[in-house]
């Protein structure tokens, strides 16, 4: 069979092309394939496209406008494209997240804590937001106990064991949302 590409060399490579939902075999010789294909090699088994098979973006596309096509991309052009992600997020730390809200008065005292790192920092805040939680949570169960006793004191029983077992624990047991 002969390259798809140059129609010269025998076809030794083959590349499979998704488009619409169809998948379409395509055949290449091995200087095509390398010059149409692959970026780099990072070592003798990795070898990184440097173009999508499902969206056909290339390396040069996303060089230029740092947008990828489809989230195949990562994983079909990942040793051109995870290194100017990774720049562009500015370094390797990785996601942290958002900050857990907390009280005026705790930001006040963990503004004069002295930390090591901020994954100390972010801890601690993590254990403030954590207590303030649960004594929001039982002061909301309190609230809803005292208002099934007039009502539904069946319920309010239940409502009554779950705060002890809350008290107990320390732990939130349920989320009360009014």
């Amino acid at each position: 069979m002969r390259c798809f590409y140059c129609n010269k060399h025998e076809a030794v490579k083959s590349y499979e092309r998704v488009r619409k939902g169809v998948a379409k075999r395509e055949y290449y010789c091995l200087s095509c394939y390398e010059k149409l294909f692959l970026c780099h090699k990072q070592s003798e088994n990795e070898e990184f496209l440097s173009v999508c098979p499902y969206c056909e973006r290339t390396v040069a596309q996303f060089e230029a406008s740092k947008l990828v096509g489809c989230p195949y991309c990562y994983k079909t052009m990942q040793g051109s494209i995870l290194p100017i992600v990774v720049k562009m997020q500015g370094g390797d730390c990785g996601h942290r997240g958002k900050l857990p809200p907390i009280s005026e008065e705790n930001e006040v005292l963990l503004e004069r804590e002295r930390f090591v790192t901020e994954e100390e920092k972010d801890a601690f805040r993590a254990e403030i937001a954590a207590a303030e939680r649960f004594t929001r949570q039982k002061g909301e169960m309190e609230t809803l106990v005292a208002y099934l006793d007039r009502r539904d004191p069946a319920r309010a029983e239940e409502y009554r064991e779950k705060l002890e077992r809350m008290n107990r624990t320390g732990a939130v047991e349920e989320e009360i949302v009014w």
